[in-house]
């Protein structure tokens, strides 16, 4: 009955790592820095992402379909984190 639920959250295991340097980018990064505006934009674009995804795959693949859209958006989310953020990561 929840062999379904295996392979999702399988498929979510990555959303932890990516979920902490999305976490440490924005929050101890872009917000203290006076970045609030880029945080944002990510967020928000991850959410499109994450919605977008949702109806296009959750018809087809159902609840797999929810876990990539979910990873998905994540990984978006952390990359433009890191875009906005890479001169004060980098150090310049």
């Amino acid at each position: 009955q929840y062999i379904q639920a295996v392979l999702a959250m399988q498929i979510l295991m990555p959303i932890l790592i990516i979920s902490g340097f999305s976490n440490i980018i924005g929050n101890q990064i872009l917000i203290p820095t006076g970045n609030e505006k880029y945080f944002m934009r990510a967020v928000s674009i991850g959410a499109i992402v994450n919605l977008c995804l949702n109806l296009l795959l959750m018809p087809i693949l159902g609840i797999i379909g929810g876990a990539i859209a979910t990873l998905c958006a994540e990984s978006v989310q952390m990359i433009i984190q890191f875009y906005f953020s890479r001169n004060k990561l980098m150090g310049n």
